[in-house]
């Protein structure tokens, strides 16, 4: 095996943003994760507790995580708002989508039953949501 065939992949989960207080302990974290030259960065569910105005704080923060192969998120079951007793349906929907736009504006593909298919040295990795 080639130095050159070796892939690092970070993955992080449950970041759960709405327990955040401090947006400079946050940046150290993305500059460490940036700092490993990763192929792709994955997020494995649960970005919010439950609400999709949690992240808002440390969007521009999120945003600075790039990677040659992409940086990737699947939703986990807080993100749904399963854990906050919303009026209606309608309200968790909107959270929902609100948390996809928030997604967007970080940059980072949201795989909802999808796999996206990043090639380096002629090779494949898999990225997939379900």
């Amino acid at each position: 095996m080639l130095l050159a065939d070796i892939l690092l992949i970070i993955q992080i989960p449950d970041i759960h943003s709405g327990s955040f207080d401090n947006t400079e302990a946050v940046s150290e974290g993305i500059e460490a994760v940036l700092a490993e030259n990763p192929g792709p960065i994955l997020f494995t569910g649960d970005i919010v507790n439950g609400r999709a105005d949690e992240p808002e704080p440390y969007i521009q923060v999120f945003k600075r995580l790039k990677a040659p192969l992409g940086v990737y998120s699947v939703p986990g079951n807080h993100d749904y708002g399963g854990y906050v007793r919303w009026p209606s349906q309608s309200w968790k929907i909107q959270n929902l989508e609100k948390l996809k736009q928030n997604y967007k504006e970080m940059g980072w593909g949201l795989l909802e039953n999808e796999h996206v298919l990043p090639e380096r040295n002629q090779k494949q990795i898999a990225p997939i949501g379900v």
